[in-house]
């Protein structure tokens, strides 16, 4: 690299020098002292290929000329791009990226939701709360910690609390009706009779309702049920849970006012009273005050009495109110990247313990991921059981794990978040993965995880009350297409059994048996992966006319890797010349991929 510009004088041999030459002469120097008079360094293509990697932080390649330097930035720029030289032909443009991302908008920065805010000791949002004091408003927690928000893809802020205009009251007429037939705590569906005008008058709606000291919501199917109900969902002024209650036949269940509440972009609180519907088209029959979210567009819209106008706003939650004033609310949850993945497939080691089978473990979490390469989650009863949970014995208990890795057992059954995208805690921002009965001896036994993990099972075959004989008798057999991940296989209680006695029931008869006399094999592809026998458990029959040797679930955790595997269960029951005869009653085989990216 040199000069591209002349000098101004060449000096002679004892030629005297001069002042002015010299000073003509540096200031020449100073002129041209820029880029357009210096010349490059790519004179050849072999020399405008050369680069050279700067290393890495503490690893440095230093440079000990422009050249040096001009090579380490031709390297740097090669690695952004992608191409074997930095003057390669680039993939893709940034206004090509940019435009991508702009498309992805929803993605990348949500057009609308809350970004954070208010939390209780659980992480649970709590920015949205009855105002209490019997005052028929809710507020907007934010002095203590600002709302920070999405309205059509521009981030705001609200620093103080806000509170709504009054909220209408709920009816005192016609507004009750009585369940049919006991409730417990989770029931999703309510049957109901003796329905007032104001409650069928919701049927196609979501509406709330109280029964007991329990506030819920639920789809008014139609006169005679309410489904879909989310119950234990809602907190008091105090930022309190208002659990979940059983209720017995002909408890009266009464009509609740339920507002949906809105936050506007100027921080202001906006009110609606019906159900807010979610299209890509304009919604038919609108009433002003109407919220529609239009898919197409990713906007909250508002009808103003003729159209449906941009409204500036996204969902804050929703508040219920009853005869006097406001008296549960909810806050939405935060936008966040949310997944079902889960890679945990939990397996009783003990009466008291559950740990994550195989090596290491992968789960999304209220919007993080937890993940160990080797490590495990552990459940212990009781040392896992939240604060003010006491051991109990005939209930279900159900496996839960934080956003932090913490792990719980609580007989709080989750509900499913369809936007948190898994089976979570009503009242906590917990993903619950498992559940198992502990009962009457206070054994823990492992039962159904399928439909807490979320993804698709096998086509289950139900086995009822079926006597096999004969050795190598296939009692259910499913298919299951696999992704890659673990695969969940066996023998579990008949679905929706909450009843550890009218769950599967393996029995033997047999004359007299030594060890090894009867087993039930899981097979993949024809190749056996599991068994139980009776050189495995304790509670096998070895000398015995009679006996029921398990109750319960048998279960194995495989990894076929993917495509599609055939897994059948066989009974086996023979030692030598004996044949034991096995029955299988109210049971189904399940087979269930839990580890694979969707």
């Amino acid at each position: 690299m040199s000069a591209l510009f002349d000098r101004i004088k060449s000096w002679a041999d004892d030629e005297n020098l001069t002042n002015e030459d010299l000073n003509a002469e540096i200031d020449n120097i100073l002129d041209n002292f820029s880029p357009e008079f210096m010349s490059g360094f790519s004179t050849n293509a072999t020399q405008m290929q050369i680069q050279t990697s700067p290393g890495g932080v503490g690893t440095e390649s230093l440079s000990e000329s422009m050249s040096d330097e001009v090579e380490r930035l031709r390297y740097v720029l090669s690695q952004i791009i992608g191409g074997t030289y930095w003057y390669s032909s680039i993939p893709v443009s940034l206004s090509s990226i940019n435009a991508t991302l702009q498309a992805l908008d929803v993605n990348v920065n949500p057009r609308n939701g809350i970004v954070s805010g208010k939390i209780d000791a659980n992480s649970q949002p709590a920015f949205l709360l009855p105002t209490g004091g019997g005052a028929l408003t809710a507020t907007l927690k934010a002095t203590a910690t600002a709302i920070n928000y999405w309205v059509n893809g521009s981030i705001f802020t609200v620093g103080a609390d806000v509170a709504t205009s009054n909220l209408t009251l709920a009816p005192g007429t016609n507004n009750t009706a009585v369940s049919v037939g006991d409730h417990d705590e989770y029931s999703t569906d309510v049957l109901i009779a003796s329905v007032g005008s104001n409650i069928s008058g919701q049927i196609g709606n979501y509406a709330a309702f109280k029964v007991g000291t329990e506030y819920f919501i639920g789809y008014v199917e139609s006169a005679i049920k309410i489904t879909r109900c989310l119950r234990g969902i809602f907190f008091d002024s105090t930022g309190a849970n208002i659990p979940s209650v059983a209720f017995a036949d002909a408890s009266t269940i009464t009509f609740m006012k339920l507002a949906w509440i809105y936050l506007k972009s100027d921080g202001t609180l906006q009110i609606s009273y019906t159900n807010p519907k979610f299209s890509g088209e304009e919604p038919s029959s609108p009433a002003s005050g109407d919220q529609w979210y239009d898919l197409s567009t990713n906007t909250w819209k508002r009808h103003d009495g003729v159209n449906f106008v941009v409204s500036d706003s996204v969902l804050l939650g929703y508040a219920i109110s009853d005869g006097t004033g406001c008296v549960a609310a909810r806050s939405s949850d935060f936008v966040k990247t949310y997944s079902d993945f889960c890679r945990v497939a939990p397996k009783r080691i003990d009466n008291d313990n559950y740990i994550s089978s195989g090596k290491g473990f992968e789960v999304s979490v209220n919007g993080s991921t937890i993940k160990s390469e080797i490590g495990s989650l552990i459940w212990n009863l009781p040392d896992s059981l939240p604060a003010g949970e006491a051991e109990a014995n005939d209930i279900w208990y159900y496996l839960y794990i934080t956003n932090s890795g913490a792990t719980f057992i609580s007989a709080i059954a989750p509900i499913y978040n369809e936007g948190m995208r898994g089976y979570y805690h009503p009242a906590k921002p917990w993903r619950c993965i498992a559940k198992a009965y502990n009962a009457t001896s206070a054994t823990s036994i492992f039962h159904d995880v399928v439909s807490l993990i979320g993804y698709s099972e096998g086509n289950s075959g139900l086995v009822t009350s079926v006597t096999f004989a004969s050795p190598g008798d296939l009692i259910a057999s499913t298919k299951v297409k696999c992704r890659g991940g673990s695969v969940l296989v066996g023998l579990v209680p008949e679905k929706g059994s909450n009843d550890i006695n009218n769950g599967m029931i393996i029995k033997m008869i047999c004359a007299s048996l030594g060890a090894g006399a009867w087993a039930i094999s899981i097979f993949r592809n024809g190749v056996e992966i599991a068994a139980w026998n009776s050189y495995k458990e304790a509670e096998a029959v070895t000398t015995s006319s009679f006996d029921e040797f398990i109750v319960g679930s048998l279960l194995t955790v495989d990894e076929p890797g993917a495509g599609e595997h055939l897994y059948e269960i066989y009974a086996f029951g023979a030692n030598g010349a004996n044949t034991a005869t096995i029955s299988v009653n109210k049971a189904r085989i399940i087979a269930v991929e839990m580890g694979a990216q969707l």
